[in-house]
């Protein structure tokens, strides 16, 4: 398999566009599907750099409800990347909810015990439009943060003074 990988990294690397790296996953994941749950991730990003919305929603529906389903780390990073409030391009409405859905499937199969995970929830919301949600969800994070090295994390309490002025504003 890693051989298969070394390959396909150097197809992948070749591409010059995204509907190309599109076009080589579809090729590989058919020929071994063992790969998708490695590279679905991969493909997805390169479907929403192509502009290609409708089709990378539903496929990212597709890892969520399928490929990622039992996997809270992968689910995790998935919706990290579609709601990251540091991205370049901000997540479009369906785009921020297929996030949340990932986000809080992950945070379920983590029992609601990791900080990493909550503090992707907490974006989720955020990027859903839902301050008061994304304000209670990161205040979650920074508990379950405390005593580990994530605690120390600077982000942690900038996203949770940022839900709360955001909450704040909300209610006004």
């Amino acid at each position: 398999m890693n051989e298969k990988l070394q390959s396909l990294s150097k197809k992948l690397s070749a591409a010059k566009e995204p509907k190309d790296v599109v076009a080589i996953l579809d090729r590989e994941m058919t020929a071994t599907p063992a790969l998708e749950s490695r590279l679905g991730a991969v493909k997805f990003n390169a479907l929403v750099r192509s502009g290609e919305t409708m089709a990378a929603l539903a496929y990212g529906n597709r890892l969520v409800g399928t490929v990622y389903k039992d996997d809270a780390q992968s689910l995790n990073s998935l919706a990290w990347g579609i709601v990251d409030p540091k991205a370049s391009t901000k997540a479009t409405p369906e785009m921020a909810q297929l996030g949340l859905k990932a986000a809080r499937k992950a945070d379920a199969l983590s029992l609601q015990k990791d900080a990493a995970i909550a503090d992707t929830l907490a974006a989720a919301h955020f990027a859903s439009g839902d301050a008061s949600n994304a304000l209670k969800t990161e205040e979650r994070a920074v508990t379950l943060a405390k005593g580990t090295a994530m605690e120390k994390n600077p982000s942690l309490v900038a996203s949770l003074e940022h839900y709360r002025s955001a909450a704040a504003e909300a209610h006004k």
